[in-house]
């Protein structure tokens, strides 16, 4: 194999500008279903709830305490040493160099609200939501193959989701976008630790 094509090989599969790409896809996503079928545009859902200066203040403890443990419980827990080499094997396919983890976390934050509480909940509902998140999320969670560890990942990803559901209902969307920016900046930082 050639030197080039280790460099390829061994680069981060996912990087500011697939995030940012991403963002923007499902953020357009978003938009077109609200215009389809929701009964407001997603503007008008995100002006819903608590006046933001309330949103963002909720949404930041939300977001460390929604995070903080679990992130403690994957680093320091001996039992959920498979746990952390999924985890290590995900960190290792990121580019999670400098502010990486800032950006990666507000396009997840800004764009998975946008989809699954400002356009999907509204219309489906808080349950079937959750499992469509949970569902989605196969990819950092390895779902292609199942395990006990893979199981209380997909348990952990559907809690989280009926957390920021249960926020956007009773605060806001913007706190959700808060907490769920806010948990990801948290675990992204904190894994960067992470080794097998």
């Amino acid at each position: 194999m050639t030197t080039e094509a280790m460099k390829v090989r061994s680069s981060p599969i996912i990087n500011t500008r697939y995030m940012v790409l991403q963002t923007l896809a499902v953020t357009c996503l978003a938009l077109a279903i609200m215009a389809i079928f929701g009964k407001q545009p997603l503007l008008g859902v995100f002006l819903q709830g608590k006046p933001w200066p309330v949103q963002v203040a909720l949404g930041i403890p939300f977001g460390l305490l929604m995070t903080g443990p679990l992130v403690v419980l994957i680093n320091r827990v001996p039992g959920f040493d498979a746990f952390r080499r999924q985890v290590a094997e995900f960190v290792s396919r990121a580019d999670l160099s400098g502010l990486n983890p800032l950006w990666f976390s507000l396009c997840a934050g800004v764009a998975e609200e946008m989809l699954f509480r400002g356009a999907l909940q509204p219309l489906i509902g808080l349950w079937l939501t959750c499992l469509i998140f949970t569902a989605l999320h196969y990819q950092t969670g390895g779902f292609r193959t199942m395990n006990r560890m893979k199981a209380v990942y997909a348990v952990l990803v559907f809690l989280a989701s009926f957390l920021l559901g249960t926020i956007c209902l009773q605060v806001g969307l913007i706190a959700a976008v808060v907490t769920h920016t806010v948990g990801d900046l948290v675990a992204l930082t904190m894994l960067r630790t992470v080794r097998t």
